[in-house]
């Protein structure tokens, strides 16, 4: 029996997690809520630090397909659709897109990881009634210089990645505001609050 959809992205999510946690060098905190009411798996965050979150859309594919000249290159294939009012073009979105590797129970390389509105630039679209039908093709050849060749992330340096983009001082906003696709993985750090002021040092200031 072939694996479903819904098992497909499942794995897709929770090798995501454990890559990102694996290769963050200890400063990647993972947390997945006991109840998915907010449409998110997991909150990622840099250990005992705080920032502005980001959402990361998981994009997974279990094959490649051939192409190119004499069908001897590999490409990363990805179609998927969303509704026209859940199009977020906004930085603190990020879309993840791999092949997942099943004799080597992991991502190959390279992954991708792409900001939504950028992604939304370069990809394929087609407008069909209410939606929008999106599709990834990127060349996995090691010399390829396509649209995509610049948003590559290897495995092992995607816990590195994450933290480099959740430490971006320009995602200030909160990411509550963004209304995230279901599968999104938000990734990021709370708001440091406001310190109290003591009553006692208050009082004698009175």
């Amino acid at each position: 029996m072939s694996l479903s959809n819904a098992q497909k992205g499942a794995i897709g999510q929770f090798e995501f997690l454990a890559t990102a946690l694996t290769t963050g060098n200890g400063q990647v905190e993972v947390y997945t809520p006991a109840a998915d009411n907010e449409g998110r798996d997991a909150e990622v965050r840099r250990h005992l630090r705080r920032a502005a979150a980001i959402g990361i859309q998981i994009k997974v594919s279990f094959v490649t397909v051939a192409g190119g000249h004499g069908l001897r290159q590999r490409y990363l294939v990805i179609r998927f659709d969303l509704r026209v009012d859940r199009v977020v073009s906004d930085p603190r979105l990020w879309y993840f897109f791999a092949y997942y590797d099943r004799r080597a129970l992991g991502f190959g390389s390279p992954c991708y990881l792409v900001r939504s509105d950028v992604f939304y630039k370069i990809a394929r679209r087609r407008k069909i009634g209410n939606r929008i039908w999106y599709t990834l093709e990127a060349n996995l050849g090691p010399h390829s210089q396509d649209r995509y060749s610049q948003y590559r992330v290897a495995p092992l340096d995607l816990g590195g990645r994450l933290l480099e983009i959740i430490d971006d001082e320009s995602l200030t906003a909160e990411v509550g505001t963004v209304p995230l696709p279901e599968s999104a993985i938000v990734l990021g750090r709370a708001r440091r609050r406001a310190a109290r002021p003591r009553r006692n040092h208050m009082a004698r200031a009175a």
